[in-house]
């Protein structure tokens, strides 16, 4: 969160002297570095998503593997647990309040 400080010398050209602009404009410059930085993270997002959707095996070629094996089926659910938990996770932190 250091991107997110802003500072007298972060104000654009000619911008007014007085403290209520300054602060107004500091206010604004902070907002944007935010939304820019959110977004940003919810682009990484969407790129896990698609990293997790193409690391995932054919499971319809073990299928005969998963029904007779309980440590393989034990395997898949550990795998489908960790992407629910990733989920859960990535919807807490967008959804949570600023």
């Amino acid at each position: 969160m250091t991107k997110l400080t802003g500072s007298h010398q972060d104000l654009p050209p000619g911008t007014s002297s007085s403290l209520p602009a300054r602060r107004l404009i500091l206010t604004v410059l902070f907002l944007h570095q935010l939304a820019s930085m959110l977004n940003d993270a919810f682009d990484a997002l969407l790129d896990a998503y698609v990293m997790i959707g193409t690391s995932l095996p054919s499971f319809e070629a073990f299928d005969s593997l998963f029904c007779s094996h309980s440590h393989v089926q034990q395997a898949l659910a550990d795998i489908y647990e960790d992407i629910l938990d990733f989920h859960c996770r990535a919807t807490t932190f967008f959804k949570r309040k600023s």
